[in-house]
């Protein structure tokens, strides 16, 4: 099954926020420090999973497998083979 999911689980005591990848086959839970994160509520931990697979699918950008970076990106719109460079405005 190829989806991104996310849940709260409880584990007797605590609830735990797992997420899921579609390259992954299983569930992972959400860390902090050396080990599992828990929560005193469902909500806490769903939040905390959500966050943590949005922070994992909006990880570091790769292309052709090199790491895009913003100086790179920013030095390919100011120097273009024959072309005049192009002024970039810093917001």
């Amino acid at each position: 099954m190829n989806h991104f999911a996310a849940r709260a689980r409880h584990d007797g005591l605590t609830w735990i926020g797992e997420f899921r990848c579609a390259e992954h086959a299983d569930f992972r839970p959400v860390l902090e420090g050396n080990g599992i994160a828990r929560f005193p509520s469902k909500v806490e931990a769903q939040l905390a999973a959500d966050r943590a697979l949005r922070a994992y699918m909006n990880g570091r950008l790769r292309r052709d497998g090199a790491i895009i970076t913003s100086a790179k990106v920013a030095a390919e719109k100011l120097f273009r083979p024959g072309k005049k460079p192009i002024p970039v405005e810093v917001r």
